[in-house]
């Protein structure tokens, strides 16, 4: 179910991108979430107390922070794995 689910969710986050023109950031920032979000998980479970539930809903917001300013900042991100831990460390922090 997980898995169709985020087929479902990346055609239509692919198509509200594309049509403000940076069709190949999308596909690039699903592809370095999915492959980093294990190590990110694990990062907030350690920040959070190796609470799962409360690391669930950091690595959540997470998601959802790095996904706006992706956004916003596109090409400028140099590092995207070190970007990625970045803002999940921050909102672990600011929790």
């Amino acid at each position: 179910m997980r898995g169709l689910a985020s087929v479902r969710g990346k055609d239509f986050r692919d198509r509200a991108w594309t049509e403000s023109g940076q069709p190949e950031i999308v596909s690039q920032f699903w592809q370095e979430w999915l492959e980093h979000e294990n190590k990110l998980y694990r990062c907030c479970l350690k920040l959070m107390n190796f609470n799962p539930t409360e690391a669930e809903d950091a690595l959540s917001r997470a998601r959802i922070k790095a996904w706006g300013k992706v956004q916003k900042l596109g090409e400028k991100i140099i590092n995207f794995k070190a970007w990625l831990m970045e803002v999940t460390r921050n909102v672990c922090i600011d929790r």
